[in-house]
C-alpha cells in the first residue's frame, strides 16, 4: 500500500506527516492552522509561521497554507461574511510583511507592521513589546 501511494503521489516513499498531508491536499480536505496558542513551548504569533512552513514542506502550496490559517477559519466557524478576507465592513487584523509570501512562506516572519483592533503597531512598536515580554519572562524565571 504505501508503494502505490508513493507512486501516485511522485515519491519514492509516502509515510508520516508529509504524505498525509498530500493525501489530503490531493483530496480536498480542507485545513485550518491554529497551532497559535500558548500551550506549553509555542509562543503566539511565532508558532503559527512554524506551522504555515510546515503545510509548505508537506506538499501544500504557500497560497493554501495562508488561507488555512485566514479563510479557512472563519468558513470552519460560518464567519466569512465578517471576517477572514480583507473586505470594506469585514472584521481585520492585518501583517503587513515585507516580502512576498507567495514565493517564500518563510516570508511571513518578515513583519513590517501589525493592525490590530485598528491600531497600526509600527516594527518599533513590536520590537518594544517583544522586548517588554522578554523582559517579564526572565523575571518569572
Amino acid at each position: 500500500m504505501r508503494e502505490a501511494a508513493a507512486r501516485q503521489y511522485g515519491h519514492n516513499e509516502c509515510h508520516g506527516y508529509r504524505c498525509r498531508q498530500r493525501r489530503i491536499g490531493v483530496r480536498g480536505v480542507p485545513i485550518g492552522a491554529g497551532t497559535d496558542t500558548p500551550i506549553l513551548i509555542s509562543l503566539p504569533g511565532y508558532s503559527l509561521h512554524s506551522e504555515l512552513e510546515m503545510l509548505v514542506r508537506a506538499g501544500r502550496s504557500p497560497l493554501e497554507a495562508i488561507r488555512s490559517a485566514t479563510v479557512r477559519p472563519a468558513e470552519f466557524f460560518s464567519l466569512a461574511d465578517e471576517m477572514g478576507t480583507i473586505d470594506e465592513g469585514k472584521k481585520a487584523d492585518l501583517v503587513l510583511l515585507n516580502a512576498n509570501p507567495l514565493e517564500n512562506i518563510a516570508h511571513t516572519r518578515q513583519i513590517a507592521a501589525v493592525v490590530s483592533k485598528g491600531k497600526l503597531l509600527t516594527r518599533k512598536d513590536l520590537s518594544e513589546l517583544i522586548a517588554a515580554a522578554h523582559s517579564v519572562e526572565r523575571g518569572v524565571q
